[in-house]
C-alpha cells in the first residue's frame, strides 16, 4: 500500500496465478509478482476507503514499538549525557562523581542504568553507542 499526501494511494491486488489462488484458469499465463512480471493495483482517490486505510495505518503506527529505544526516550537527562561524555573520555566512576557532584555509588548505579538503556555490556561499548546516537556531551 502506498499513500501520498493523504489524498491518493495505490493498493496492490493479489496475483492472478491460479497456483496462488487467483481467479484465472486456462488461457495464456501472465507472469506473477514473484517472477518479476506486472502486478495489478488499484489507484485510490479521496474516498471512505482511503480514509479507512489511513485510520488503520495511524492506529497500527500508534501501537507500534521501536526496534530499540534511545537514551533520550529512556529519560536520559543532562547529567546522564555528561556522565556518558566523561565515560567516553576514560574517566573512572570516582572522577565522574567528583565532576558531577554525585556520590560514587550514585554514579555506579546510573552508569549501569545507562548501559542497560543502550544495550551495552561494557562502559566502552556504551560510549560508542552513545556517540553514534549523538546523546553524549
Amino acid at each position: 500500500m502506498l499513500i501520498t499526501d493523504r489524498s491518493s494511494g495505490l493498493l496492490p491486488l493479489g496475483s492472478r496465478d491460479p497456483r496462488e489462488g487467483g481467479p484465472r484458469e486456462g488461457g495464456p499465463r501472465e507472469a506473477g509478482p514473484r517472477e518479476g512480471g506486472p502486478r495489478e493495483s488499484v489507484a485510490l482517490e479521496p474516498s471512505p476507503l482511503l480514509d479507512g486505510l489511513l485510520a488503520l495505518f495511524e492506529s497500527l503506527w500508534a501501537r507500534g514499538t521501536p526496534l530499540w529505544s534511545s537514551p533520550r526516550e529512556a529519560g536520559l537527562d543532562a547529567v546522564g549525557r555528561r556522565m556518558l561524555g566523561y565515560a567516553i573520555a576514560g574517566c573512572t566512576d570516582a572522577a565522574i562523581a567528583r565532576r558531577t557532584g554525585l556520590s560514587k555509588r550514585t554514579v555506579e548505579r546510573r552508569m549501569r542504568a545507562l548501559m542497560d538503556a543502550l544495550g551495552a555490556r561494557t562502559r566502552f561499548q556504551a560510549g560508542l553507542r552513545a556517540s553514534r546516537r549523538g546523546v553524549a556531551e
